[in-house]
């Protein structure tokens, strides 16, 4: 039960998570706990979510707290190095939870069970004077996000939000990479989408954090989480204004303009109305 969202801005980079995990019972029936999903760590300066287990939480974290501190003894400077540099290190604890696994496996006469050694993870962390984001798939195949495609999400969740964020992109922010400001807004207006339409594996409150190419790292508090709430709100509520004078205007009988029809406008082949033609692909984000 997992939705990160993360956002690479022109002035450093975004994440948020719900805070929702399901824990097991001896019942078999999960119960669902708040947890932070977003480790935050000063040294070195970085930001990490996992969508995956707690225990698969912990030792990314650990690979990527010693990855850094390989970085800056290296005196890495290329964000892409760094990049590959923090690879190596996840992908030595994924094999050491490969191999454990086999071992708990062979040992208990059952076939081993890898779907809980590897997971998508987001990193945030300073390179050179700039705030970098880093996708590592479960297959631990790194991605650094550009300003081409600056947003990324991870978990069981993003079925809900990748259309929900590719709107936000399209009408809100036009297509241009976002300042913070902006990032938290699309961000957290995400998650809380997912949360409010119910989506089985996202619940709970909603975690903020944010890295700024100073290095200024940066979890959101309760306040200026409702702040930003407020102002989704204040977006929200001028759509239903506007769909309330829509409403107010639909009882006088009227008839909405039709298109000009070009003299030069010839039927499609297929003998199709151009309405009934199909519609380009959506792309996804």
């Amino acid at each position: 039960m997992t939705l990160i969202v993360g956002i690479k801005c022109v002035d450093g980079v975004v994440i948020a998570a719900d805070t929702a995990a399901e824990i097991p019972s001896e019942s078999g029936i999960g119960t669902i706990h708040e947890m932070h999903k977003i480790q935050v760590s000063d040294d070195p300066c970085h930001a990490l979510g996992v969508a995956g287990t707690a225990g698969l939480s912990q030792i990314y974290g650990l690979a990527t707290r010693n990855a850094l501190r390989e970085i800056a003894s290296l005196s890495v400077f290329d964000p892409i190095q760094a990049m590959i540099l923090v690879r190596k290190h996840l992908i030595g604890v994924v094999r050491d939870e490969l191999g454990a696994e086999h071992t708990r496996a062979e040992f208990e006469g059952r076939p081993p069970d890898f779907q809980d050694s590897a997971g998508h993870a987001l990193i945030a962390v300073c390179v050179s004077g700039e705030a970098c984001l880093y996708h590592y798939s479960d297959k631990i195949q790194g991605y650094h996000v550009g300003h081409e495609s600056p947003y990324h999400i991870i978990g069981d969740g993003s079925g809900a939000a990748i259309p929900f964020l590719q709107y936000l992109r399209l009408e809100f922010l036009h297509n241009e990479s976002p300042n913070i400001t902006e990032g938290v807004m699309a961000a957290l207006w995400t998650v809380r989408y997912a949360i409010r339409v119910k989506h089985r594996s996202v619940g709970g409150d909603v975690q903020m954090v944010t890295l700024s190419n100073a290095g200024e790292l940066k979890e959101l508090d309760a306040a200026e989480i409702a702040e930003t709430k407020e102002l989704i709100g204040m977006a929200e509520q001028s759509m239903y204004e506007l769909k309330r004078k829509i409403r107010g205007l639909s009882d006088q009988p009227t008839e909405l303009p039709k298109p000009p029809v070009s003299s030069s406008a010839q039927e499609p082949k297929d003998g199709r109305s151009p309405a009934s033609q199909p519609s380009a692909p959506i792309t996804r984000i």
